[in-house]
Formats: structure tokens, sequence, C-alpha cells
């Protein structure tokens, strides 16, 4: 993503909502409360998805990773909004 057309650069998904947050202070706690779903609650959801019978069903292993992934840029996003006040 670019902040502005005329940027070069592509900005990360964090650093695009550190600017965020940094320009509408006040959806800052908004974007907060967002990344701080159940982690338990995603893991049921997703821990089902291995049980539909399809011909490349979603395995066990592999679900664990997604949730593995999920919670490590759910820490990594909360971090990098917070430590930007």
């Amino acid at each position: 993503m670019k902040w502005d057309s005329r940027d070069s650069a592509r900005l990360s998904h964090a650093d695009m909502l550190v600017r965020l947050s940094a320009i509408y202070l006040e959806k800052k706690d908004m974007m907060l409360n967002s990344l701080h779903f159940n982690m338990d609650e995603l893991k049921y959801f997703v821990e089902t998805l291995t049980k539909f019978k399809v011909p490349s069903p979603l395995s066990e292993a592999r679900a664990a990773f997604i949730l593995k992934l999920v919670g490590f840029r759910q820490k990594f996003l909360i971090d990098t909004i917070e430590r930007q006040s």
C-alpha cells in the first residue's frame, strides 16, 4: 500500500496502521480493541475447519500453523501501534 499515490515506496501493513493511528488519534483505541480478539474463539473456529469432508481438507497441523501465525501477527501489530505513542 502507498500512503500517497506519488510515493515510490510502499508501506507495510504495520506502518500504515501506525500512520493512521498518528493522524486519527481518536481511532487508535478502536484499532487496538479490534486486535484484542479472543484467540481461543478463533482456535475453535479454525479447528472446526479441519472436520469438513472435502477432497483436500485443512490438516490439524496446518490449522495449528495458521493459529500460530495469527497470534504472532496480533502481538506484533498491538506492540507496534502501542509503541507509536
